[in-house]
């Protein structure tokens, strides 16, 4: 009866044991998330203050007294426009072709993130990318290229 008593008493302590240390993994885990969120939120701030959206050179054009373009001449033939000047079709066509999600999300396709890396962790090397068309937009003008998780991290950010 007493092996009994003491037996039952070591399972408790080793229960209560566990119990803790589970409650303190979880406490220290949310701690770590919200010290890594705190610090790229930091990041990013400090990135959206210096970002400038409009930097691509555009095309000068000359017009004759009419009003009509003359020619144009610039380091790249580009000239910006409002969305309303884009054809639906056109719009369709890079949704369809980059993320065919877009109008479903965020930003950030979480779907699209988790069949990417089962894709990677299957093919044991990076085959396929799960960026949606704002991640590629942000990366592009705010970010570096080169590939590091912290850069993916800021990106989704």
């Amino acid at each position: 009866m007493e092996n009994s008593k003491r037996s039952a008493s070591k399972a408790t302590r080793i229960a209560r044991f566990v119990r803790y240390t589970a409650w303190f993994a979880c406490a220290a885990l949310l701690v770590f998330c919200l010290g890594s969120l705190q610090t790229f939120a930091t990041g990013l701030n400090r990135v959206s203050r210096e970002l400038v959206l409009d930097t691509a050179p555009q095309a000068s054009l000359v017009f004759d007294r009419n009003g009509r373009v003359v020619f144009s001449f610039a380091s790249e033939d580009r000239t910006n426009v409002t969305l309303e000047h884009i054809s639906p079709a056109m719009v369709s066509a890079v949704v369809a072709a980059e993320d065919r999600y877009f109008f479903k999300h965020a930003g950030l396709d979480v779907f699209g993130l988790a069949r990417a890396a089962w894709v990677d962790l299957r093919a044991g090397a990076a085959k396929q990318g799960g960026s949606t068309i704002t991640q590629q937009l942000v990366r592009i003008v705010a970010l570096t290229r080169d590939r590091t998780v912290e850069r993916k991290m800021r990106r989704s950010l």
